[in-house]
């Protein structure tokens, strides 16, 4: 575990920007075995009911100052509904910084707030004048040891083996829904993966920059293989 994780309240890592991150989307890979480049750990042990339940979230609101309509998942590769187009006042108070753009896809005209920051109007003048009614999709920024914007590996085998998907550290139902086998984790944050879909019901934590070859070593049941639903970074409080 990094330096900046032990330095958070529930274990959560830090994360730095990439310097293309601000224009750049989620990079998916499909395919056969991936290569190991992180450290191999045990199974780590299962948690019946692992913080937070529930999927991270981000105030994305209608209104100036923070009114109407706020609450939706840190990560939207296209706004639907009640946001598309639709907002005018961001907050984020997560621990990492997220971007958000005026088009689908995480393209186009962009601002990123960084852990902590918030925008009452995003039409006042200045710098930010324009995006007002017009974003339309956000994603965290976060970097990986491959310089990826893809920083989890998910396979259905043992060793990374079998079929396996490249894929952004916030997940609400997975490609692979009850199909995991083992994993790798690039990020720099500790992620939570959870047996039920949205981030919920039990867990297993797996640090940053780390990789299990398998859960469901000999004599050891995590109670997760073939049952991962979804999965999140864990979070500070």
């Amino acid at each position: 575990m990094t330096a900046v994780a032990a330095s958070l309240a529930l274990s959560a890592c830090g994360a730095k920007a990439s310097a293309d991150s601000a224009s750049s989307g989620v990079k998916k890979l499909s395919g056969a075995q991936r290569s190991i480049i992180e450290s191999e750990i045990p199974l780590p042990e299962l948690q019946e009911n692992p913080q937070p339940q529930g999927k991270a979230t981000v105030s994305v609101c209608q209104d100036v100052d923070f009114k109407a309509g706020c609450n939706a998942s840190v990560y939207a590769e296209s706004a639907n509904g009640t946001f598309d187009n639709e907002i005018s006042s961001i907050r984020n108070t997560n621990n990492f910084s997220i971007t958000f753009y005026d088009n689908v896809g995480f393209s186009g005209d962009s601002i990123t707030l960084k852990p902590g920051e918030e925008r009452k109007s995003l039409n006042p003048e200045g710098a930010e004048q324009g995006i007002n009614d017009r974003i339309s999709s956000w994603q965290p920024q976060v970097e990986s040891h491959s310089g990826e914007k893809s920083l989890l590996t998910v396979c259905t085998d043992n060793d990374l083996g079998g079929q396996c998907e490249e894929v952004p550290i916030f997940e609400g139902g997975a490609k692979l829904n009850d199909n995991i086998s083992s994993l790798q984790n690039t990020s720099e944050f500790d992620v939570m993966f959870y047996a039920d879909k949205d981030c919920r019901g039990p867990g297993v934590m797996i640090p940053a920059r780390t990789y299990v070859r398998t859960l469901d070593p000999e004599g050891v049941n995590s109670g997760l293989n073939d049952r991962i639903s979804s999965w999140q970074p864990v979070l500070s409080s």
